[in-house]
């Protein structure tokens, strides 16, 4: 069998999203952990090669930036959004998806990098930084302020 091709996502103005030839948008957190849940790349090794990956390029003090946009953030000139840098699907760190990474992590032997991803999002482990976190240490917030946004740690919460 040949290699299946994935074919190229697009922005608003027609431009690839998604490729190394991008200067955005070359990783993101959903397929690389949804993936490795699914068990592909375990026994050839991709799924610690992604691993190291989103470890180098998405993660932050404050979790891996789950973007559905890219990170590094994309400049509101260049994109049809109103989402500051930094913030939700603009290289925001979403609470819900730094999970897969932690599965993940521990599917191919790496307990201390499941447990560092946990410690990353962990409401209580961040009480050290509450001025910039701002959340009670029983609450996961809906996602944290990413590495380019104005105060990089802050949270938000649904509603």
């Amino acid at each position: 069998m040949g290699r299946r091709l994935v074919p190229p996502c697009y922005d608003f103005f027609g431009k690839v999203v998604g490729s190394k030839e991008c200067a955005e948008g070359q990783i993101f957190i959903e397929p690389q952990g949804m993936c490795i849940v699914a068990g592909i790349g375990l026994e050839n090794g991709m799924a610690k090669k992604s691993l190291s990956s989103v470890r180098e390029r998405l993660a932050t003090p404050h979790g891996s930036c789950s973007t559905s946009l890219p990170t590094p953030t994309t400049p509101r000139a260049r994109r049809n959004l109103d989402i500051p840098e930094g913030y939700k699907e603009n290289a925001g760190v979403f609470c819900h998806t730094n999970p897969w990474l932690m599965i993940g992590e521990a599917m191919v032997g790496n307990g201390e990098g499941a447990l560092d991803y946990y410690m990353r999002i962990n409401p209580s482990a961040r009480e050290e930084i509450s001025e910039i976190h701002r959340c009670e240490p029983y609450v996961y917030a809906q996602m944290i302020a990413g590495k380019d946004a104005p105060t990089p740690g802050e949270p938000r919460t649904p509603g």
